[in-house]
Formats: structure tokens, C-alpha cells, sequence
């Protein structure tokens, strides 16, 4: 008995040390979600945004998805002496009680071989994927090429 209530006593300790470390959905706003529009569904799109982490916690986002994409790629916009590169990455950690903006010529989405073009006024949904609170379905909002 002592044994199984000392096994309890240690489960209900991990537990509650795993939720000091987990953010609250209610602390994570995705707002400001625009898409340039293209020319035809060939061209890829890319995707800007704005993730305010209002938690005590660092936000991990671990994937994404749009419903007019089978393929949607994270880049990180680098430039060095000038010149831009761009690399793919797979996740992305907001760090506590911070704003971390997707911009032009800064960390993006990019949508591949879309279902349709998108042009300006259409509206569509990607799916946040973040460690630790799920899912978040986030409408974008097309423009024109001007942007936001």
C-alpha cells in the first residue's frame, strides 16, 4: 500500500511540474493573417502574420497547414552582405510575453501548388500547430500585392 500510494504521490508531481511548463491557449493570439494574391494556383503564396505569447512560457509551433495547400513550408528570411536566403524550417519558439511578427522579407509561410489562385478579398484557413495546446485554425485574408 505504501508503495502505491508513494508511485501516486510521484505521478501527481510530474503532472503538476508538466503544467507549470505548458502554455495556456488563452495566452496565444494569432491576429493580422494575410496571403498576397497570385496570378494562378502555380504560384506559391506567401503567408504573414503576427503570434503574441501573452504565457510565462516559451509557445513552440511544430506545424502548419492551409486548406488550399497540400504543402506549406516555414521560412526564415536571412540577408548577409546584401544578399537574401531563405531556409526552410520545421518548428519555431516565441519566446515568453513576446510578439513575433511573419513578414516581407522576414520569417513567412509559403503555400505550394494551391487548389486556385487567391485574389484579393478571398479568405481561406491554416492550421497552427503548436507543442503543448494544439491547434489553432487562423483566418487569412488575401490582398493585393501591396499587402497588408
Amino acid at each position: 500500500m505504501k508503495k502505491i500510494s508513494l508511485f501516486l504521490v510521484n505521478i501527481f508531481l510530474l503532472c503538476a511540474v508538466a503544467a507549470c511548463d505548458t502554455p495556456e491557449k488563452e495566452s496565444v493570439a494569432v491576429y493580422k493573417a494575410w496571403a498576397r494574391e497570385t496570378a494562378n494556383a502555380n504560384t506559391p503564396a506567401g503567408v504573414f502574420l503576427t503570434i503574441h505569447n501573452d504565457g510565462e512560457n516559451p509557445l513552440i509551433l511544430t506545424g502548419f497547414k492551409a486548406d488550399n495547400s497540400p504543402r506549406v513550408e516555414l521560412h526564415a528570411v536571412s540577408k548577409k552582405d546584401g544578399v537574401f536566403s531563405m531556409d526552410s524550417k520545421t518548428t519555431l519558439t516565441i519566446a515568453p510575453e513576446t510578439t513575433f511578427d511573419f513578414a516581407v522579407e522576414e520569417h513567412h509561410f509559403m503555400l505550394w501548388d494551391m487548389t486556385n489562385a487567391i485574389k484579393a478579398g478571398d479568405e481561406f484557413y491554416m492550421t497552427l500547430t503548436f507543442e503543448n495546446i494544439g491547434d489553432m485554425r487562423v483566418k487569412v485574408t488575401t490582398t493585393d500585392a501591396a499587402g497588408w
